[in-house]
């Protein structure tokens, strides 16, 4: 089985349709493949982490009702006797996200079904555009960056000036300390440096933002949302999070603990985006956004979503990045309709 054919095997009912193995509308929800292989590479590893593509033993196995491949034949329909070796796959954790794939199939063109361009020449651009030996950030990551570092050009200072963080939420800064450790881990798990390079970048700022704003804030400050203390606790909690997924989970259990753990803490983060834009809205004025930070969110979630859905097919990380892309897009529309404040 060539390389190529394995690849594309991360998207069967796809490749099925296109090489007219089995129409659309005979499609079933899974498929089988049962081919001896070598060790993985980063792709397949995280496909199988992520319960695309079970993994048992020396082999990949997938089974289903539509499509069956075995040593470059194909079949239609179920498998013949000679085949009863090949076995149901376990539930995954992503086994919702896998039913749906026949809906997707059924409404969606090939070009725009997850994990689409998979194949693409391009795909360097997102996974290796920087970097050193087996190390690499995409350009996606570099957008992070922008994020990473805004604090340090408009926050940071404010508060060194003026001595004091005045009302200003500790939230966004031990937060993203706290989803870098997420998402470090995440992507060593999936194998991924394209993942967790940027968010160590993330972890490190955080940190840093954390500690500067811990010396300016006042003792007592319940404000934060809550206190100090309950932030410290929250970080030390997440770090406990990751290292129990590690250690005591097999990696396709710790692959969905960490990617949940990371969309219901990023879903936590919209709560401010949201309530800025009430604000707008009630006083027809855009004094509550900052139209430049606006800008590079809405970049990062339009450049993550499109990794993540169109090359990794990882829903983990595109489903919070095109809530967020959903988001920055409305308050764009907000800025369009009530101004830039001055």
């Amino acid at each position: 089985m060539t390389a190529s054919t394995l690849r594309r095997i991360g998207h069967p009912l796809r490749f099925a349709c296109r090489n007219g193995i089995a129409s659309r509308s005979s499609l079933s929800s899974a498929y089988w493949v049962h081919h001896s292989l070598q060790p993985p590479s980063s792709m397949l590893r995280q496909q199988m982490l992520l319960g695309q593509l079970p993994a048992r033993g020396g082999h990949l196995q997938v089974c289903s009702a539509a499509v069956a491949m075995k040593d470059e034949a194909k079949y239609v329909g179920h498998p013949p006797q000679a085949h009863a070796e090949v076995r149901t796959a376990e539930p995954t954790a992503a086994a919702p996200v896998l039913a749906a794939a026949p809906w997707m199939v059924a409404f969606l063109p090939a070009a725009l079904l997850p994990g689409s361009l998979a194949d693409a020449d391009y795909r360097w651009l997102f996974e290796s555009f920087v970097g050193y030996g087996s190390v690499g950030m995409g350009v996606q990551g570099l957008v992070s960056w922008g994020i990473f570092v805004n604090p340090r050009l408009e926050a940071m200072p404010r508060i060194r000036r003026e001595g004091t963080v005045g009302k200003l939420p500790l939230l966004p800064y031990s937060a993203m300390a706290a989803q870098g450790l997420v998402w470090i881990t995440y992507g060593v798990l999936v194998n991924n440096p394209a993942i967790w390079t940027p968010s160590f970048v993330g972890l490190v700022f955080g940190v840093y933002y954390w500690s500067v704003y811990s010396r300016f804030c006042p003792a007592g400050a319940d404000w934060l949302p809550f206190t100090q203390r309950h932030h410290q606790v929250g970080f030390v909690a997440t770090a406990a999070l990751c290292a129990v997924s590690c250690t005591l989970l097999d990696a396709t259990s710790a692959v969905t603990v960490l990617g949940l753990t990371g969309n219901v803490m990023t879903m936590a983060m919209f709560g401010g985006p949201l309530a800025a834009m009430r604000t707008v809205i009630e006083e027809k004025s855009t004094r509550a956004m900052t139209l430049g930070f606006t800008c590079i969110v809405n970049l990062n979630c339009n450049m993550w979503f499109f990794y993540a859905y169109f090359m990794l097919n990882d829903p983990y990380i595109y489903f919070q990045d095109g809530v967020g892309l959903l988001l920055t897009t409305v308050q764009l529309a907000l800025f369009a309709r009530y101004g830039i404040h001055r």
